[in-house]
């Protein structure tokens, strides 16, 4: 019984450091582009998009894309599982 214990409380442990671990608190800010899409950059500098409807959509890294500011600004990465993950947990809060 008293191994059992053990056991169950280093289990409980594990479980709980792992489950921290992979907890993450999205940075994220928001550009709005002329074609109506949407521009996140997260806290490190990566960014993803949206298009018009909300939808995540794939930009090739390059694209120079304008904001409705009138900035032009080139896709350095294509983060669309991060913006998924991030998406998702904003609509659970």
């Amino acid at each position: 019984m008293k191994k059992f214990a053990l056991r169950a409380c280093l289990l409980g442990l594990m479980l709980g450091t792992a489950s921290s671990a992979f907890a993450y608190e999205f940075s994220v800010t928001q550009t709005g582009m002329q074609n109506g899409a949407t521009l996140y950059v997260f806290n490190d500098g990566k960014m993803s998009m949206t298009n018009e409807y909300g939808h995540v959509v794939s930009m090739p890294v390059g694209t120079l894309m304008q904001s409705k500011d009138g900035r032009q600004i080139a896709m350095d990465s294509n983060e669309t599982a991060r913006l998924v993950a991030y998406l998702h947990l904003d609509h659970k809060r």
